[in-house]
């Protein structure tokens, strides 16, 4: 028998498969890490595993800079892939100076993977599973990019196979080198990942926030997709070596972390979503009409062996953590937020009100809350409950009193609100909202308390959520005139003037989604 001698990668953990494949064409063997997790999917006893391959990031890059630059793409010399503090994590670094206003990168939309593209290139494959009838409406054409990129990233993945080869050179050789990329990617911490593999442990660290559980169904909602294409999808177009659910999971985790809204649809865009998350970033990504293309420049002036950083949004940690699988510190927080289904309002509501709730409202919907503004979500939820005869502020403070009095029992975020007790009383006033700098002064590699990373990112989540629900029983607070504004968190001002003008018209009318309207 043939004997190959490997060596089992860094990346590797116990309980892992070593993939051992051979290009014919040059002769050469390839290792792959397959991570298997325990039968999920919601008991449909599917086997699920994610496929990695061992690559070289800096050639990687170097390659996908080459094959962009000659596909009529502008990338700046002076940006190239590294590691920089205070992330320290993958991203692009200057390693020169870059002048505020400078461009950076410059990607056309022709060269994007997105529905538009893929439509052109696998039109057959596409609207195989756009037109799929046991996929509602609104998730077909998703379900579809979801479906195509799983399918590039198999022809990657599979090397010694001469008819995926062929199938992989069908395609730009700039999406070539970047499915090599994205097989590199790590997904292992990500919550819809851990809810597969631990999710009594994801559990245990985030109750009583909802996260674990939503990260669950989401990972569900993607296997159970991969089974109904599966099942209506001709094999000959699911491409060679079958359609493999960890493999259509990574491409959904793909899209989920990197993609771009932009005037056509939302799109991954090659090398611009190289670039990290800041809540202070230093570029900006634009829309060239002209050119359609997305266009990244330089905000201010970025050094040498400075990270150069984009915004994705103006997101609170709850929502980073499950979109992305990270958090950020407490200080750079955009927002907070706080997550629910409506099937709890329904719960917490009677009569009439349930009833029209129950009617507008399917029970694993979700309602948003965000300190910076009454949110759309909320908004039909209150409009249903007041077109019940319901009252809808006591509803609001039943909720949030309820969920709030649970992660006021936690205990692992215990020393988080007593940081923010003593931040509020030695201000001498209530809107203090910097008390991250109350924490204990025990640190363990920079932050806070001795703990694991995925513990710091639980506490961060319950604490987004308790602040969000704080202030909303305090704009709740102000309305009914029983404290006064300067007392509650400054974050929340725009929320509680929000709340105010909309009790300014009269209940029953639809007063809360006239306000988001306008």
């Amino acid at each position: 028998p043939l004997q190959v001698p490997v060596t089992v990668p860094a990346m590797a953990q116990p309980g892992d498969f070593l993939r051992l494949s051979r290009d014919t064409s040059s002769d050469a063997w390839r290792l792959e890490v397959v991570r298997a997790g325990p039968r999920g999917g919601e008991g449909q006893g599917v086997r699920v595993g994610l496929t990695y391959l061992e690559i070289d990031e800096d050639a990687t890059f170097r390659n996908i800079v080459k094959a962009a630059v000659a596909a009529g793409c502008f990338v700046n010399p002076k940006a190239l892939r590294g590691v920089a503090p205070p992330l320290n994590l993958p991203g692009m670094i200057a390693i020169a100076r870059v002048e505020e206003g400078e461009e950076l990168f410059r990607i056309p939309a022709r060269l994007h993977i997105s529905a538009s593209t893929f439509r052109d290139i696998r039109p057959e494959l596409f609207f195989s599973v756009a037109e799929l009838e046991r996929l509602s409406a609104a998730r077909r054409v998703e379900a579809a990019l979801n479906m195509c990129l799983s399918t590039v990233l198999a022809a990657v993945a599979m090397t010694n196979s001469k008819e995926a080869q062929e199938d992989v050179q069908r395609l730009p050789p700039l999406w070539q080198l970047y499915g090599r990329a994205c097989l590199g990617l790590r997904f292992d911490d990500h919550p819809w990942w851990r809810s597969l593999k631990e999710l009594e442990l994801l559990k245990s660290q985030l109750e009583p926030s909802g996260e674990a559980e939503h990260a669950r169904m989401m990972a569900g909602d993607a296997i159970a997709i991969h089974g109904i294409i599966s099942e209506g999808v001709s094999p000959d177009l699911l491409g060679p070596g079958g359609f493999d659910t960890g493999l259509f999971l990574q491409a959904r985790l793909c899209l989920l972390t990197r993609e771009f809204g932009t005037p056509h649809d939302s799109a991954l865009v090659p090398i611009v979503d190289f670039c990290n998350h800041s809540g202070r970033p230093n570029a900006h990504q634009t829309w060239d009409l002209l050119e359609d293309a997305m266009v990244v420049k330089a905000l201010r002036t970025i050094e040498a062996g400075e990270e150069i950083t984009i915004s994705y949004g103006t997101l609170s940690n709850p929502v980073l953590f499950r979109t992305y699988g990270f958090t950020l510190p407490e200080a750079e927080e955009a927002t907070w937020t706080c997550a629910s289904q409506a099937s709890e309002w329904q719960e917490l509501a009677s009569g009439a009100a349930a009833a029209r709730i129950g009617d507008d409202h399917p029970p694993l919907v979700e309602v948003q809350l965000d300190t910076a503004h009454i949110t759309e979500s909320l908004a039909k939820m209150l409009d249903s409950c007041e077109a019940g005869g319901g009252d809808s502020l006591a509803l609001l403070r039943a909720w949030c009193r309820r969920r709030a009095d649970a992660l006021e029992g936690d205990a692992a975020t215990r020393p988080m609100r007593e940081a923010l007790a003593r931040a509020r009383g030695a201000a001498g006033r209530s809107g203090c909202c910097e008390w991250w700098n109350n924490l204990s002064d025990v640190t363990s590699g920079g932050n806070k308390y001795e703990t694991s990373l995925e513990e710091i990112a639980a506490r961060r989540v319950k604490m987004s959520e308790y602040l969000c629900l704080l202030s909303h029983l305090e704009a709740l607070d102000v309305v009914e005139g029983s404290t006064p504004e300067e007392q509650c968190l400054a974050r929340a001002a725009q929320l509680r003037k929000a709340l105010s003008s909309v009790l300014a018209a009269p209940p029953g009318s639809g007063r809360f989604g006239v306000h988001v309207a306008s």
